[in-house]
């Protein structure tokens, strides 16, 4: 959860610290050299942190990888060992270590605040018309941004440029949990020229195991133009063999071209979820 994510920083900075003190009072003092090797080992924990939770069926992140060395690099600035002059530096150490400890909490901060957006705007999922509404989605081989054409919900959509890789598209990680109360997820696609475009539509809970089985997984294909896709709840439940999907802790929803399209494009916009027209 994002608000886990907060403490990639913290946490780091906390423990660099409580080692960084052990090393300076087993030796005396901190020689730059054991210094260096302190902060290469720490930014090496920190990325390897994240590398282990590949093993434990958590997703790995690049930036809560960053974040660890941003912490763990903050709390090695309070701990350069100056000397004479350079200790007129001190204040300029202390105030890039703080900035570093923040920055490394930045985008948690916007995907909660956006998290409050969402809520807000229930039940809407994705209209683009906040530039914060960006936060929330990630890329794999492809390239996003808010765009002025296309839109069906107001004035802006998401244009994704497909790239080189597997599996390239977009996905929203942090979308409204709750999908209990409605029938339906409704989203707008538009392709341009060219022949029909192939997109899979996967939708996961807190619960998936991360088996290909354990998920909601949707193919259609989109012609020139646009098309509405209407995908009913019952069927997102049903989806996985051997239990029903929980739609009260939504965590994830992907949308991908299960095949090379490098150089195609599609446009989405007005992600929301509707109840069955009587």
């Amino acid at each position: 959860m994002a608000s886990l994510d907060l403490l990639h920083s913290p946490a780091l900075f906390a423990w660099a610290m409580v080692f960084l003190d052990l090393l300076r009072t087993r030796f005396g003092t901190l020689t730059r050299r054991l210094w260096l090797l302190s902060w290469v080992g720490l930014i090496s924990l920190g990325f390897l942190l994240e590398a282990i939770q590949a093993t434990v069926g958590r997703s790995p992140s690049l930036h809560d990888a960053v974040a660890n060395g941003c912490g763990a690099t903050a709390a090695c600035l309070l701990f350069w060992p100056s000397r004479g002059a350079q200790r007129q530096l001190g204040r300029l150490r202390y105030l890039l270590a703080v900035t570093l400890l923040v920055g490394g909490m930045t985008r948690p901060l916007l995907i909660l605040l956006d998290v409050g957006l969402q809520r807000m705007e229930t039940p809407m999922l994705a209209s683009f018309e906040h530039p914060l509404e960006m936060v929330r989605w990630t890329t794999t081989h492809a390239r996003m941004r808010r765009v002025r054409q296309r839109a069906t919900d107001g004035s802006w959509s998401m244009r994704v440029d497909l790239g080189q890789g597997q599996y390239p598209g977009v996905a929203q990680q942090w979308p409204l949990a709750d999908w209990s109360q409605f029938d339906q997820l409704e989203l707008d696609v538009w392709t341009d020229a060219g022949p029909p475009l192939t997109l899979v539509i996967k939708i996961q809970d807190r619960r998936h195991n991360q088996e290909h089985d354990d998920r909601y997984h949707h193919v259609f294909r989109v012609a020139e133009g646009r098309q509405r896709i209407l995908l009913p709840l019952a069927d997102v439940a049903a989806a996985p063999s051997t239990r029903r999907l929980d739609l009260r802790q939504i965590t994830f929803v992907q949308i991908f071209s299960p095949g090379p399209a490098a150089g195609r494009s599609f446009y989405v916009d007005n992600l929301r979820l509707t109840h069955q027209r009587r």
